[in-house]
């Protein structure tokens, strides 16, 4: 009798695997709405974007200079307002250098370029091409030519520029002002955004958006740093070859290196191409090895070396980043590609690790910058989602009547507000550390162990204390 065939021997499409892909696939068309959704909507809101996200990046380059000031006993806004003030004179004298400069060398550099372009005529006259006078005459008078048919269209694009010139004011109006916000009430503001989430949300939110802000001001602070190198290298080898325009140039390449490699390159064969117009082709080549040389300097010593593991990304996703940002929003684009870019790494990474979290630890005191960045990240690494609530108490309260399990971290001031709170709220807080000793207020009031730290380290002893009396508890 002979066998019958055998089913199943291969791969078959059940009715479940049907279901499932069709799950996935009406997710992947939602989130590609969504994206599309987002697209459309800062397209719409450039005007305010832009300069919201350039006010960010300002934000991330002032915030260690605010973090340094507070610790050292200044108010918040009075350090926001000095390292604002900071780099406006700064900004300022280095435009007014600038500018300067570019009134002194361009007369010289016409004169040299005058020269420059009577050597390429008579190069191209008697040189192997034979391009005669009346050929060259004839290239002339087509670009007189040109300009005639086209004055119009440069007339009209002149009148159009009054009008960029005015949103180019509104929104750096905007950008200062959102600035001055961010760097002074900032933490604030961000804590009352966090009110409206429920305390497990609010502490994934919390901890992805920190993590993400510090990527970008770990970039920003890096990438500025390489830039200033590079353009010091740049700027060195323009002013010993006698270049014109040489403090510009090195500016440029400063400001072009916050575009990474699109940047550089435009920046690089800017400085060659003006050591060729105004010094002849010996000091462009010599140029051309010194911008290569900073170059190479900055890709295989000085990147790996400022970068570390934080933000360090495939040169393919930066250059992939770059191509869609500038392709989606031109200059803008292309700057803010990168720093998107390591802010979603950032979250990607909070959203891995952040499954099986041991509970949430409430970080309170007078300023955020005043808490070792050590603590909460030993914190972190034990497993713990992290909050911030200033001293005052007021937003450490609220979060406490929703329902949830806590820790509270006092430091400074916030000693008695996290003594303060554990007592009116014994059901919620299951442990409370305290930085130091605080008069007035005894612990007899509080159920919860408390861990007073006077000295020594903090971090490790406060993360196996909230192992301790927190880990384990039910939701």
């Amino acid at each position: 009798m002979a066998d019958a065939p055998a089913h199943g021997s291969g791969p078959r499409l059940s009715a479940g695997g049907l279901r499932r892909a069709a799950v996935v696939s009406g997710e992947v068309l939602l989130v590609l709405l969504a994206l599309w959704a987002v697209r459309a909507a800062v397209a719409e809101l450039s005007f305010v974007v832009v300069p919201v996200g350039f006010a960010i990046l300002l934000a991330a380059f002032l915030q260690p200079v605010v973090s340094r000031l507070v610790r050292i006993g200044l108010p918040r806004r009075l350090a926001a307002a000095l390292a604002i003030l900071l780099g406006v004179v700064l900004v300022g004298g280095l435009l007014t250098l600038v500018a300067f400069t570019v009134a002194n060398q361009l007369p010289r550099f016409g004169d040299q370029l005058g020269h420059t372009v009577d050597s390429a005529r008579t190069w191209l006259r008697d040189g192997p091409w034979h391009v005669g006078d009346r050929q060259l005459e004839g290239l002339l008078h087509r670009g007189q030519t040109w300009l005639t048919e086209h004055q119009q269209a440069l007339v009209s694009g002149t009148i159009g520029l009054f009008g960029t010139v005015t949103e180019l004011l509104a929104g750096a109006l905007l950008a200062i002002v959102t600035l001055a916000l961010t760097l002074s009430g900032g933490p604030r503001m961000w804590s009352f955004a966090l009110r409206a989430l429920r305390p497990a949300t609010a502490g994934l939110v919390d901890e992805a958006a920190r993590l993400a802000f510090r990527g970008v001001v770990h970039y920003v602070r890096t990438t500025a740093l390489i830039a200033l190198l590079d353009a010091l290298g740049i700027g060195i080898g323009l002013a010993v070859l006698r270049v014109p325009l040489a403090l510009p140039l090195a500016v440029l390449v400063f400001l072009g290196a916050f575009v990474p490699y699109v940047g550089a390159f435009v920046s690089g064969t800017l400085s060659v191409l003006v050591a060729l117009l105004g010094n002849g082709w010996v000091t462009a080549l010599i140029m051309l090895a010194v911008v290569l040389g900073v170059q190479q300097l900055e890709g295989q010593v000085l990147q790996p070396l400022l970068t570390g593991t934080n933000v360090r990304l495939h040169p393919l996703v930066v250059l992939l980043g770059i191509a869609v940002g500038g392709t989606e929003a031109g200059i803008p684009g292309a700057i803010f590609a990168v720093p998107l870019v390591a802010a979603g790494h950032a979250v990607v990474r909070v959203l891995a690790r952040h499954h099986g979290a041991a509970g949430t630890v409430i970080l309170v005191a007078e300023s955020e910058e005043v808490i070792p960045d050590e603590v909460s990240e030993a914190l972190r690494r034990a497993g713990f989602a992290t909050l911030f609530a200033d001293g005052s108490g007021d937003g450490l309260l609220e979060t406490l009547e929703t329902q949830g399990r806590y820790g509270l971290l006092g430091w400074g001031e916030g000693a008695g507000t996290v003594l303060t709170a554990a007592g009116r709220h014994p059901e919620r807080v299951h442990a409370v550390v305290c930085r130091s000793a605080y008069p007035g207020l005894g612990r007899n009031a509080v159920r919860a162990p408390v861990l007073v730290l006077a000295g020594g380290p903090v971090a490790g002893p406060a993360s196996a204390w909230f192992r301790e009396h927190l880990a384990g508890l039910p939701t």
